[in-house]
């Protein structure tokens, strides 16, 4: 599957999926197809709106097929302009619960974050579609207001819900600077992003670590780490951050993981990084971030790494970032069934 911003070129097959939309889900839309059959030029009207300031139309692809669609609007108006609404979801029935949608919704979304002026995305959703709901709940909308009968097709009354997602909430940045990077927790907009970053460097990040199945490469499973990430910071467990350049590109994650309470005060610490951006100081830089952080922050004592002895490139990032060897754990994890070395290398917080 592709997803992609759909141009003048692909009018007619969006033309095609909106009538199948408005005939297979009449209830969903605000246009019914009687009315849309009876415009006129219909095709040039799309292709013209796909060039229309603020309007964004995502597509996704098998192949060359048109599966899916889903539109972001930016609001015109001087005071609204804040404001963004998405509408016209639809993926085609022999195509739904593959997570089509969730990736074009994380599309769409991940679009309006790039919007200088976008504060928060607002849409409607029908009050009995349950699984449209829990998508939207899940990539982070909360309901704000029900309409009731809000629309009526054939004589039957059906219900909205109102559902809205804060982008620039005023909230402090979580964000850690470095020089050339920074590290923050993800968020659900991020799953496309943390896909790519897993797709693209699944054989190297497969070295080191246990192979995954195909369920893994998915953007649902990313969804699901992300919102899994959430509750181990919430709980004291994990903290999981992405890696960012300065332009805004994922190229890894890091995260401290195992924290331990009480008498110890410890944490381990894990990497990943895009194999094409290895050896350019990145890691080394995240890595001294995460450290302060767990020292200033979250008052650890200790920060314990467990490295492949062969991996030296990740011993040399650690030594640079002020951990010292303590020795070698002989046949303690068992990767891609078999038991592997690992360099023990630690962190004292200077501290205590």
């Amino acid at each position: 599957m592709k997803i992609k911003l759909l141009d003048a070129s692909d009018a007619e097959r969006y033309w095609k999926l909106r009538l199948e939309a408005l005939k297979q889900n009449p209830e969903a839309f605000l246009t019914s197809y009687e009315d849309a059959i009876k415009r006129e030029n219909p095709i040039d009207q799309v292709a013209h709106n796909f060039t229309t300031e603020g309007n964004f139309t995502f597509g996704a692809f098998d192949d060359e097929e048109l599966i899916g669609v889903v539109t972001l609007l930016q609001e015109s108006a001087e005071k609204i302009r804040h404001r963004a609404n998405i509408f016209a979801m639809y993926v085609t029935p022999k195509k739904q619960g593959l997570g089509v949608g969730k990736a074009l919704m994380v599309e769409a979304i991940n679009k309006a974050k790039t919007m200088e002026e976008i504060e928060k995305i607002n849409l409607s959703v029908m009050a009995s579609n349950e699984r449209a709901k829990n998508l939207y709940t899940q990539l982070g909308f909360k309901v704000y207001g029900f309409e009731e009968n809000a629309l009526k097709v054939n004589g039957i009354h059906y219900n909205d819900e109102h559902m809205v997602l804060h982008l620039k909430s005023g909230k402090r940045d979580s964000s850690l600077k470095g020089e050339n990077i920074y590290i923050r927790p993800f968020s659900t907009e991020d799953a496309q992003a943390l896909l790519t970053l897993q797709t693209v460097n699944r054989s190297f990040f497969e070295q080191f670590s246990m192979e995954r199945n195909d369920d893994f490469y998915t953007v649902e499973s990313q969804l699901n780490r992300i919102n899994i990430y959430e509750e181990d910071s919430k709980n004291d467990q994990t903290y999981t951050f992405g890696i960012f350049k300065n332009d805004g590109l994922l190229i890894g994650t890091i995260n401290l993981f195992q924290v331990l309470r009480g008498s110890l005060q410890s944490a381990f610490i894990g990497y990943f990084l895009d194999e094409k951006h290895t050896g350019k100081g990145f890691t080394t830089e995240a890595a001294k971030l995460l450290v302060k952080y767990a020292f200033n922050k979250l008052k650890l004592h200790r920060i314990e790494a467990g490295v492949m002895p062969h991996n030296i490139g990740s011993i040399r990032v650690l030594e640079k970032s002020g951990f010292h060897k303590e020795g070698i754990a002989l046949k303690n994890v068992k990767i891609n069934g078999k038991w592997e070395d690992h360099q023990v290398l630690a962190i004292i917080n200077p501290n205590d």
